[in-house]
């Protein structure tokens, strides 16, 4: 299973680009699959000038895996809203999804969350149903 030593992971309102290993895509994970068909990867730079996407580079991470360390691009595609394109809480969990995708994608989710409790004037807490996500159908207090 090779992988592109640099590879470019964009990412809009929460859905990324996946590709497949001959850099064909997108790409839609299935959540929570365990049998690996084929791999899936964020695409190189020279395949998303193929697949016509225009982005912003952001920032780089460096992610070591079987003793080899790879370059991570992270980018702001410049088009309206990618419908096609991965939910990343699908894509981490995956497993045909190559583990540096799904480490990329767990780095960049936010974890610090404020919590409030509303309470109406029968001391009712309001409480709102998680729509996607690994909670997703679970309730919880808004954030």
């Amino acid at each position: 299973m090779s992988h592109p030593e640099t590879v470019v992971h964009l990412e809009h309102d929460g859905k990324v680009l996946l590709v497949d290993q001959s850099g064909n895509g997108p790409i839609i994970p299935v959540k929570g699959r365990i049998e690996v068909e084929e791999m899936y990867r964020f695409p190189t730079v020279e395949e998303v000038e193929i697949l016509g996407v225009s982005w912003e580079h952001k920032r780089e991470t460096h992610i070591e895996f079987d003793d080899f360390q790879y370059v991570v691009i992270k980018g702001y595609p410049k088009l309206s809203w990618p419908k096609n394109w991965s939910w990343k809480d699908d894509l981490i969990s995956d497993n045909s999804v190559h583990p540096i995708a799904r480490e990329a994608i767990y780095r960049s989710i936010h974890r610090l969350v404020s919590k409030v409790v509303v309470r109406n004037s029968n001391n009712e807490i309001l409480l709102a149903k998680v729509s996607r996500g690994h909670f997703a159908g679970h309730w919880t207090l808004p954030g």
